[in-house]
């Protein structure tokens, strides 16, 4: 995932309102926290969001597999977080 998001980042960076930015003066700070950072919001959770479904789905494999049911407690954890972060997808745009 890192090299996915190091390449999402270095390809934005090419991208036309970085170069303006660039040019206008603007600092690095603003550049990475105004316009780089909302851009890769989305990408990012989505990421993560796929990558804890399929934690979910392994930790409920070796469970079925090892005949384990007494890992409830990581399942509704995992469970917590993915609604959590759906919910934050669908109303990022009120925060």
């Amino acid at each position: 995932m890192t090299r996915a998001v190091r390449s999402h980042i270095l390809s934005l960076k090419e991208r036309d309102f970085i170069v303006i930015c660039r040019v206008m003066g603007m600092s690095n700070f603003h550049i990475i926290f105004k316009e780089l950072l909302p851009n890769i919001t989305s990408y990012l959770s989505i990421n993560f969001i796929m990558i804890m479904r399929g934690s979910f789905g392994a930790s409920v494999d070796i469970m079925l597999l090892f005949g384990l049911h007494d890992s409830t407690l990581n399942q509704v954890t995992l469970l917590r977080v993915i609604s959590f972060l759906i919910r934050l997808l669908i109303f990022s745009d009120a925060l």
